[in-house]
């Protein structure tokens, strides 16, 4: 007895390993728990890329509703400055749309800015669960400064 627990005292954890039939348990436990914290990961990633263009959007309307306050109402100046917001964080122009309302508005009238984006995901995952772009947008309502 004495002589089979030094010999089992002195096996290496390989020989363990093998003799149990554990080889491979813990690439195999790697590969499921990888899997897992990737898909978070990613998903965590492109929240954060999707409220960044969420801010954008709500940053565009904000500054072309400036814009149309102090010219009256629609402009095309208003319209410029939110597609320039929008390029300046990287989004394509082609995918924002801005309305602005009405075309002219008195002094003390309200001008209401909508910009909509459809955004994207970046990574395959997300893509694959929405199924196409997530439309963003913001609504932004100011008074008209421009005295006629």
């Amino acid at each position: 007895m004495p002589d089979e627990l030094g010999r089992l005292m002195a096996e290496t954890r390989e020989d363990f390993k093998r003799r149990t039939g554990e080889e491979g348990g813990a690439a195999t436990e790697f590969v499921l728990v990888a899997s897992v914290l990737f898909t978070i990961m990613f998903g965590i990633l492109e929240f954060g890329l999707m409220m960044n263009a969420k801010i954008l959007v709500t940053q565009a309307a904000r500054e072309a509703a400036r814009r149309a306050a102090v010219d009256g109402g629609a402009s095309s100046a208003a319209v410029t400055r939110a597609l320039d917001c929008m390029k300046m964080g990287s989004i394509d122009s082609k995918t924002v749309e801005v309305s602005i309302k009405p075309a002219e508005a008195a002094y003390g009238s309200t001008i209401t800015v909508r910009v909509t984006c459809a955004y994207e995901p970046a990574t395959a995952i997300v893509a694959g669960i929405t199924r196409g772009p997530v439309h963003l947008g913001a609504e932004v309502s100011t008074r008209s400064e421009k005295v006629r």
